[in-house]
């Protein structure tokens, strides 16, 4: 009864020593777990222990990229890692060095790139020697806010678009960025391949600085830092999109059955009536739009009725 009591302590301590699958590199000890491997690196009194360990990690571990380098903690996305190197071991350097860097300089043979917005605005004022021009604004509400926006965006012939979701910090505050809409890359969207407009992308391949930054305080007043200042384009009405209203209002004229030649000979008529009237996206208004807006049109219809 020992004996066999004996042999199966022994057949548990071999399976342990199966799972042990972390092995020094200096004196060959084997460890299950990779963080007492780690500590007990340092007993040798290893300066890197970084070096040493990707000799140690196993094979399936060495393909993933999102490791720490300092505690060797994994990481599903890249970000975590960054940030798990800023806030834990404030290695700011390295988390710097991973970043991906989307911000491009939008000055012409300049390859400056970097990861915020800060940078490439102090970039292009030290190195372009160029003026970036900022407002400071407050509304009370962000009705208010929103038509400032709108009307801003008429009298600059420009668009602003929201760069991310409004985040909620810990105060209860609230943030949101506006981006100047030519900013960035042109990316299809969807499995087709369709035909670019014969005016091309609105999207110019570098950022222009031009953004609005709005902060919400819980009493529902909005502070606004108004960047102004456009680069890498230029204001082109062309590349705008027909504002909620003008769909509305030319949706609304078509279901009503209005031509699409009178359509647009109605706003033709407005344009010449009116010599001071400010360049408008709909001022470019195609048949192609009103194609567009009647086929949103029947598809609201039909999921109405289903």
């Amino acid at each position: 009864m020992e004996n066999h009591s004996h042999k199966n302590i022994n057949a548990v301590k071999n399976d342990e020593i199966k799972k042990k699958k972390f092995t020094c590199n200096v004196c060959d000890k084997n460890f299950v777990k990779k963080t007492a491997l780690t500590v007990h690196l340092n007993s040798h009194n290893i300066n890197n222990a970084s070096n040493n360990m990707s000799d140690v990690i196993p094979n399936q571990e060495k393909d993933l990229e999102n490791v720490c380098s300092v505690c060797f903690k994994k990481f599903t996305a890249k970000k975590n890692l960054m940030k798990h190197l800023r806030d834990v071991h404030k290695n700011f350097q390295e988390a710097e060095r991973m970043s991906v860097k989307k911000i491009k300089c939008p000055e012409n043979n300049c390859n400056f790139m970097c990861r915020m917005m800060k940078k490439l605005r102090n970039h292009i004022e030290t190195c372009h020697k160029i003026k970036i021009l900022k407002d400071s604004l407050e509304f009370s509400n962000e009705a208010e806010f929103l038509k400032w926006k709108k009307e801003e965006e008429s009298n600059t012939v420009s668009l602003f678009v929201m760069g991310r979701k409004k985040t909620t910090l810990i105060n209860g505050t609230k943030k949101q960025i506006f981006n100047c809409h030519r900013t960035g890359h042109y990316s299809p969207k969807g499995f087709g391949k369709y035909r670019m407009r014969s005016v091309g992308s609105c999207k110019i391949g570098v950022t222009c600085p031009a953004a609005m930054e709005v902060t919400e305080y819980l009493n529902g007043v909005l502070k606004v830092i108004y960047y102004k200042t456009h680069l890498g384009h230029l204001k082109d009405v062309v590349h705008l999109k027909l504002s909620k209203e003008e769909r509305a209002s030319l949706a609304e004229k078509i279901e009503q059955g209005f031509t699409f030649d009178s359509i647009l000979e109605d706003i033709k008529e407005g344009i010449n009536n009116d010599e001071n009237v400010n360049a408008k996206r709909i001022h470019l208004l195609s048949k192609k739009d009103l194609y567009n807006i009647m086929r949103i049109l029947a598809r609201t219809k039909h999921k109405m009725k289903s």
